[in-house]
């Protein structure tokens, strides 16, 4: 399915249902964000492989809004930034009209585009409830 500008899926493991994912460019390159049953919000961005290569592990700053966190975080083998976004900053994101939230890894800062998050939010919810397993 699609909402605005995000690509959702669902992906799966051989023990069932893993996660729904939203997929979309931006200027920073591939976002995606998961989501998963227990409503754990994850999401990855493109890592510089010069200066974060593959097992490169690293606090990330996630600013939404006035909101600031510092989560740890792992560039996964395809190069790719991944973190679970703590509670407090997907709240803002869901709650809050705002244009695009920042994540700053090892390897300088992504600019995630959020517009329309809670839209996003409830397409996600909706992805993972179809799966039927609350």
């Amino acid at each position: 399915g699609r909402s605005g500008p995000w690509a959702i899926d669902a992906s799966f493991l051989p023990s069932g249902f893993s996660t729904c994912r939203a997929v979309r460019q931006s200027d920073s390159g591939e976002i995606r964000i998961g989501l998963n049953a227990q409503l754990d919000m994850t999401m990855s961005t493109p890592a510089d492989r010069a200066t974060a290569p593959p097992g490169t592990r690293a606090n990330v700053t996630l600013r939404a809004g006035r909101d600031r966190e510092v989560v740890p975080g792992a560039v996964n083998s395809e190069g790719r930034l991944a973190f679970t976004v703590p509670p407090p900053i997907g709240r803002t994101m869901v709650e809050t009209n705002l244009r695009e939230m920042f994540v700053e890894g090892p390897d300088g800062m992504s600019v995630v585009p959020i517009a329309g998050f809670r839209a996003l939010w409830d397409e996600l919810n909706a992805c993972v409830g179809a799966q039927g397993r609350r």
